[in-house]
């Protein structure tokens, strides 16, 4: 995004903020639960090793006892499209749009960003599924770097 914007990047305070956020993954008091798509697993945001490291976290993330991933395969048809990424932490939702985030804690649209988390959930797979999908992505990422 920084590059459409034209906007400085500071990688360090990136990375910085984003190791920031994984501590919640081993605070067991927390229950971590992540939803995404077979297609975002395949779609190269970055050169092999970091999608490698990217796709090594989620399944790291898959044998804490506090975290839960589903992955949609890329043949189900969900109950309704994914326009953007959002993230729900506890009664807080955080929307990533092309254009701008957007963070709210008014109870209508957590509960609404629940109610649509809900429905994407019952179409992604868990377990040995979703770690077969998340290795074979991590396969397809090694092949392209070959």
């Amino acid at each position: 995004m920084a590059k459409l914007r034209a906007t400085p990047r500071d990688t360090d305070q990136a990375v910085q903020a984003r190791m920031q956020r994984q501590n919640a993954l081993y605070d067991s008091s927390k229950t971590v639960e992540l939803l995404t798509t077979a297609f975002a697993l395949r779609t190269p945001i970055g050169e092999p090793t970091v999608m490698a490291a990217q796709l090594d976290r989620l399944l790291a993330l898959d044998g804490l006892a506090n975290g839960h991933l589903r992955i949609i395969p890329l043949d189900t048809t969900v109950p309704m499209p994914l326009l953007h990424g959002f993230w729900i932490l506890d009664d807080y939702v955080h929307v990533e749009t092309l254009h701008q985030d957007a963070s709210t804690s008014a109870p209508g649209d957590v509960e609404l960003y629940g109610r649509i988390a809900d429905m994407l959930w019952s179409a992604g797979v868990s377990g040995s599924d979703a770690r077969r999908i998340v290795s074979n992505a991590a396969q397809a990422s090694t092949r392209v770097s070959d």
